[in-house]
């Protein structure tokens, strides 16, 4: 069964737009992850944005973070709408934590990320 584990900005699951995120430390029982990210307006729309990108790495070891098995390291946020066409970037092995960077959004309130985990 999939674990969703998400992102956080302090205990918030809704992150500001630009800044790094991290989850929680994860459980070592699964061992492949994708990522999933929408961007929303002020009244929780999901929106398209005009610009930005998020960049996902996760950790197998504590301090030591690497980019996915398959898929691109970065999103290009413009990909992440409504109608999402972005490639969701996926980890194999286990992992104990993700960290995200969003830099240079424009056109959204805030964002949500989580990772998806077998």
């Amino acid at each position: 069964m999939a674990k969703r584990e998400y992102f956080k900005n302090g205990e918030s699951f809704a992150l500001p737009i630009n800044g790094t995120f991290y989850t929680d430390e994860f459980a070592p029982e699964y061992e492949e992850s994708i990522l999933a990210i929408a961007l929303y307006d002020v009244s929780g729309a999901i929106v398209t944005a005009s610009s930005g990108t998020c960049v996902i790495a996760m950790s197998p070891i504590e301090g030591q973070y690497q980019g996915p098995s398959s898929g691109s390291a970065t999103i290009d946020l413009t990909l992440a709408g409504a109608e999402a066409t972005y490639v969701m970037p996926s980890f194999k092995g286990p992992q104990i934590q993700g960290r995200i960077v969003l830099a240079n959004v424009a056109g959204a309130n805030s964002a949500r990320a989580f990772i998806w985990r077998n």
